[in-house]
């Protein structure tokens, strides 16, 4: 069952509104509420869940084992999922965080995204967008924290600010972004259903109007043969009675014949 509370420890009531920045001129989505998927080539039984459960949005990871849903943008319509794009071409393997600093679209004032991978997933709760880099820091001890066996590998991107662990490239990993990371539509259960009654009605239409043109063509060639039968028909009865005219003509200039 899907529950953002059960997902995203601490979430406002807003869970689900996804925070966008950007960099790069990409626009970058963070605060996705993240699912498992039990049949990675057959997600639609969780995204119609999902679409149930109220989110309106979904991106996928590449190997499609999550999903990535929001109820919406709290900025502008478009935007990708910056997970799913440090996942692509950041992530390695074990424990990852990474901080990364803009401006907020159309909100004054510096942003910091965090977002904590472990095996190239997101954990639960680390896909976030804070208000500060202090707020920030605080969210790296507790994923610190969360893993004390391991190492965590940290990487940042803090214009004007020291650098935390190794540096980010936000035109390597967010430039010309893939279409996969984009948060799309969670479209209706009904749509495919709908969509397949839109093509069939509009493929009556077309054949109709195709039928219609045929007929038509006949009617006009029917008409054309038609007219061109009586004309000939007409010019067959001037000749023939031209003829006679003549024959009667000729037989005047004779005379009367002879005993």
């Amino acid at each position: 069952m899907m529950d953002s509370r059960s997902t995203s420890p601490g979430r406002t009531p807003e869970s689900g509104l996804a925070r966008v920045i950007e960099l790069a001129g990409v626009r970058l989505a963070f605060g996705l509420d993240w699912h498992p998927v039990a049949r990675p080539d057959h997600p639609r039984p969780e995204m119609r869940q999902a679409r149930g459960a109220g989110y309106r949005l979904v991106a996928h990871l590449p190997d499609g084992g999550l999903l990535g849903l929001a109820r919406g943008l709290d900025a502008g319509r478009r935007a990708y999922s910056g997970v799913a794009l440090l996942v692509t071409r950041f992530a390695e393997r074990g424990a990852e965080a990474c901080l990364i600093a803009a401006p907020a679209a159309g909100v004054a004032g510096e942003r910091v995204a965090f977002v904590g991978l472990m095996d190239r997933r997101p954990v639960p709760g680390f896909d976030r967008l804070v208000p500060a880099l202090d707020a920030a820091l605080t969210v790296l001890r507790e994923f610190r924290e969360m893993h004390p066996d391991q190492e965590v590998r940290v990487a940042s991107h803090l214009p004007g600010r020291d650098r935390l662990g190794e540096a980010l490239v936000p035109e390597m990993l967010f430039g010309q972004p893939d279409g996969d990371a984009r948060l799309k539509p969670l479209l209706p259960a009904r749509w495919p259903a709908a969509l397949a009654g839109g093509i069939a009605v509009l493929g009556m239409a077309g054949g109709f109007a195709m039928w219609l043109r045929h007929e038509r063509a006949l009617e006009r060639t029917a008409v054309d043969l038609a007219r061109q039968s009586a004309t000939a028909a007409a010019a067959r009865a001037a000749a023939a009675a031209d003829r006679t005219r003549r024959l009667g003509q000729l037989l005047e200039a004779a005379g009367r014949p002879g005993s």
